[in-house]
């Protein structure tokens, strides 16, 4: 039996037929994605709901702060956490992707907000380094979805018959041009609200390129801080500022005395002292004459600063105090009542008879 299997070589196939199968093929990817997508996200709105059975079962059988609940919490979490990223990436899988010949340039994307939900009915627009708008690019417009779409095509010719001039944002600088650079523009993307007020302007520039497709998803209030590195291994200890303190002087002993009242108590000018004696026993805590008397005599020494005066203003305060303490007698006072008694002070008792005086004799 012949073989009629034929060898395939080189040249047989047309170059353009293959440009045109693979072209056919990436165009299908999307749609095919985007299929994948929904199968996989009908399958995690499946499991979502299986989450929140097993998480009330549970919660009745065991209570709501049971490990076991919190484990279907945390899960269920994780899985919202997914068929949002999964949303995200159905939204892109749904757009066409855009098509330029060499004139032309495509700059596409979303605009969402930190939860990933698309902002519609903004303004996208390319800003030069010099904070001017790129009049040539136009601007875009946010639909429900947060997806815009900017175009660009250069004419080969102008109204007038001559070689169309290329915007701004496609001609390489001077510097660029001399050195043999690449010849891109850095360019920013603002986004602006209803009132063109902006909102938001990208950290990273965009280098549009005719021939070419940008594609970018901008998300509102994700700004960062820049990166900074980590501290230097094993950081010299920081001393704190030292403060001089002043000298402190050594204070003597003090004898705690038992509570006095303030009635009865001798002041200390009976002591005989002057004024800046008085001031060294108040400030030693001796402030009558009491105090003085049952005080330590070291305590007295060093207020007074002479042992001799110490001991004798002690003794004089302790004498003052024993006559303090010595009741007195004072002579009585006798008066005559109304009714012929005696009264007052040593007085006679009203018991007391009158002595008869001897017949014959006086009283």
């Amino acid at each position: 039996m012949a073989d009629n299997r034929r060898i395939c070589q080189a040249g047989d196939i047309p170059v353009e037929t293959v440009a045109r199968t693979v072209a056919a093929q990436v165009d299908s990817l999307d749609p095919q994605r985007a299929a994948a997508f929904d199968r996989l996200q009908a399958l995690r709105v499946v499991r979502e709901q299986g989450y929140a059975r097993e998480q009330k079962r549970l919660a009745r059988k065991f209570g709501d702060d049971h490990a076991r609940v919190t484990a279907v919490v945390e899960r269920a979490q994780m899985n919202a956490g997914l068929r949002r990223d999964i949303g995200l990436e159905q939204a892109r899988a749904a757009v066409e992707a855009p098509t330029v010949d060499k004139d032309g340039y495509v700059f596409h994307g979303f605009v969402r907000n930190t939860a990933g939900q698309g902002v519609p009915e903004l303004t996208v627009a390319l800003y030069d380094e010099k904070g001017e708008w790129v009049r040539a690019m136009g601007f875009g417009c946010t639909d429900a979805r947060g997806y815009f779409i900017l175009r660009y095509q250069r004419d080969g010719k102008d109204a007038a018959g001559k070689a169309a001039v290329t915007a701004a944002a496609f001609v390489a600088p001077a510097a660029a041009v001399s050195t043999g650079a690449a010849a891109r523009t850095r360019v920013l993307v603002h986004v602006l609200d209803g009132a063109q007020k902006t909102l938001h302007v990208e950290r990273e520039p965009l280098q549009p390129q005719l021939g070419e497709v940008d594609f970018r998803i901008i998300v509102l209030g994700a700004e960062t801080r820049p990166c900074v590195p980590p501290p230097p291994v094993n950081p010299p200890p920081t001393q704190p500022p030292t403060t001089t303190q002043p000298p402190t002087t050594t204070q003597p002993p003090t004898t705690t005395q038992p509570p006095t009242t303030t009635t009865g108590r001798t002041p200390l000018d009976r002591l005989g002292i002057d004024d800046a004696q008085r001031k060294r026993l108040e400030e030693a805590g001796l402030q009558d004459v009491e105090a003085v008397a049952g005080a330590d005599l070291r305590l007295l020494e060093n207020a007074l600063g002479d042992a001799a005066t110490a001991a004798r203003l002690q003794r004089k305060a302790q004498a003052l105090v024993a006559a303090k303490a010595t009741p007195t007698t004072t002579p009585s006072t006798v008066g005559v009542s109304s009714t012929g008694t005696l009264s007052g002070a040593g007085t006679l008792s009203a018991t007391t008879k009158a002595r008869k005086a001897p017949k014959g004799g006086k009283t």
